[in-house]
């Protein structure tokens, strides 16, 4: 196992702790919590290195959030993201498969399913538009990530010019710096006559150095619509909303429709450490993970949060001033 490299050096209570937390399975909060104080107690001794993500999939987020050393206010964790490389933008990954710690690399994530591994091409398509995310979610199940990405400033920047995903002028469009896509992907194929798609960007990121690219000015609609009232079918939850709540989220509905129509920008990722939810730790000493949060909990689409029995008006309140605040 790779994590078996380098371990010559380590005591015999610290190889114990790594083993207790490689084969101790999370099935209850106080497993989970034990898990997570064993990971701090591994960064404690300077051994931070050899937490994997599973072991960190399986640590209690709130357990690491309370006790790890570090000021957990929001400017203090922005302060951090920047010094660790991200940009301090929030973008968005809506999806129908909201059960990850984390988006795996690219050979593992090429098999999961369309819609949340667009493509198949094994990259995250993200959004600085929650509205356009929100295309990307389906009901029950679906959610949007709120994340932080981490670039570098040798990778690419193209303004599509404010023309849809699929029909972008391949040989045309300019960089920052006044370059071509085939610059940076030289063995690019156009879609249709002298237009390509992010979609065809993305399958030939894997055969460059390049981790990141970024489109300014793009039109990404997906194919679903944002909704904020339940299903015809779940009719008790519509009984519980009153008219008010009724017409306050079709106006939420109304203004995100308006908003998908928008140019935004769109950000692909190929590589996991690049990503971490806007509410993750920051702790510098866990950069090497895939791990999105070591966080607080993500935010689900609103769909699922009506649909959800035990939610109540304060939550969907929350969700939307959460979501209003970033319009």
């Amino acid at each position: 196992m790779s994590r078996r490299r380098g371990l010559e050096g380590i005591g015999n209570v610290a190889r114990s702790l790594l083993d207790f937390l490689e084969d101790l399975a999370a099935k209850t909060p106080e497993q989970s919590e034990a898990i997570a104080e064993g990971v701090l107690a591994l960064r404690d001794q300077g051994l931070a290195r050899y937490v994997t993500d599973d072991m960190m999939a399986k640590a209690d987020d709130r357990y690491m959030f309370a006790n790890t050393p570090l000021p957990m206010d929001e400017a203090s964790r922005m302060e951090r993201a920047s010094e660790m490389g991200f940009d301090p933008r929030t973008f968005y990954h809506g999806t129908r498969y909201v059960d990850v710690d984390d988006f795996v690399d690219i050979s593992d994530y090429a098999g999961k399913p369309a819609q949340f591994n667009k493509a198949g091409t094994g990259t995250i398509f993200t959004t600085d538009n929650p509205a356009i995310a929100n295309t990307y979610t389906g009901d029950y199940e679906s959610g949007i990530f709120p994340l932080m990405i981490r670039r570098t400033a040798t990778e690419p920047i193209f303004s599509a010019g404010g023309v849809p995903w699929s029909e972008l002028p391949m040989y045309t469009m300019r960089g920052k710096r006044g370059e071509s896509l085939t610059d940076y992907f030289p063995e690019l194929r156009p879609k249709t006559t002298g237009y390509t798609s992010t979609d065809r960007v993305a399958g030939e990121m894997a055969n460059t150095p390049y981790q990141t690219i970024e489109f300014t000015d793009i039109l990404d609609r997906g194919t679903g619509d944002p909704r904020a009232l339940p299903l015809e079918a779940d009719k008790d939850v519509r009984l519980r909303m009153s008219e008010e709540d009724t017409a306050a989220a079709v106006q939420w509905a109304n203004e995100m429709q308006r908003r998908t129509r928008e140019p935004s920008t769109d950000m692909l990722v190929q590589q996991a450490n690049r990503i971490r939810s806007r509410f993750a730790r920051f702790d510098p000493e866990f950069k090497h993970l895939r791990n999105l949060a070591a966080s607080v909990p993500l935010s689900f689409c609103l769909a699922q949060l009506l649909n959800d029995p035990q939610s109540t008006k304060e939550d969907v309140e929350k969700y939307l001033e959460a979501i209003n605040g970033e319009m």
